[in-house]
C-alpha cells in the first residue's frame, strides 16, 4: 500500500511540474561582449577583449588600452583607446 500511495505521489509530483518555457524576442539583448574584460594582476575575470571578426576568422581586430608590455591589451575602465592591434586566433 505504501508502495503505491509513494508511486502515485511521485507520478502527480513529476506530471504536475512542467517548466514555464517563453519565446525570447531578441536573444542579443542577453548577450555582452564586455564579459571578462576587467581583469587585474590580482584577479583575473576571464583575460578577454573585445574582437571583431567574421565567424571562424583567423585575424581579429582589437582596442588596445594598456601600454605595451603590461600584459593587459584591453582593460574595460580605460578612459583611453591608445590603438588596435590584429590579433591571431590560437
Amino acid at each position: 500500500m505504501k508502495r503505491l500511495l509513494f508511486a502515485i505521489l511521485a507520478i502527480c509530483t513529476l506530471t504536475s511540474a512542467k517548466p514555464k518555457v517563453e519565446m525570447v524576442e531578441n536573444p542579443a539583448d542577453y548577450v555582452s561582449t564586455l564579459v571578462g574584460t576587467l581583469s587585474e594582476h590580482s584577479f583575473s575575470t576571464g583575460n578577454t577583449y573585445p574582437a571583431t571578426a567574421l565567424p571562424w576568422g583567423m585575424n581579429f581586430w582589437t582596442p588596445v588600452t594598456g601600454k605595451m608590455g603590461d600584459g593587459w591589451a584591453y582593460r574595460y575602465d580605460a578612459h583611453q583607446i591608445r590603438g588596435f592591434k590584429q590579433t591571431c586566433r590560437p
